[in-house]
């Protein structure tokens, strides 16, 4: 089951609280706080390649341009809060346009993305 793989899936869906609505653009102080609560997953729409390079810890990686984005997106959880970043910003909103088509209700988008993490010397796996 593809669920399993993902690294920031923590605890069992039963004893997972309730997810509050986020804000649908996030800063990076907002990403950085709402990332660590455990009904949020981080997703990195960024290519294979580039999330080698380092990404956020404990992001989930679906690239935006694969042909099989929305079958991977689709094997998440609805009910949780998903963290949507790219490298600037402008695929991770195309990201999270389709995401919300597909059913997803709380989501939030990281504006600035990967080169605002770096830029702010955060954390990289």
């Amino acid at each position: 089951m593809l669920l399993g793989l993902f690294p920031a899936q923590r605890g069992d869906a039963a004893s997972l609280p309730t997810a509050s609505p986020v804000p649908a653009v996030l800063d990076l102080a907002e990403f950085d706080r709402l990332r660590s609560q455990t009904n949020c997953l981080v997703v990195d729409v960024r290519t294979p390649g580039e999330f080698a390079s380092g990404h956020v810890p404990g992001a989930l990686n679906i690239d935006w341009n694969s042909t099989d984005f929305e079958a991977k997106a689709g094997q998440l959880d609805k009910g949780r809060t998903l963290l949507v970043y790219c490298a600037s910003g402008n695929r991770s909103a195309r990201a999270v346009k389709r995401l919300r088509e597909l059913g997803f209700t709380n989501l939030g988008e990281f504006k600035g993305g990967w080169n605002a993490w770096k830029r702010a010397r955060k954390p990289v796996e």
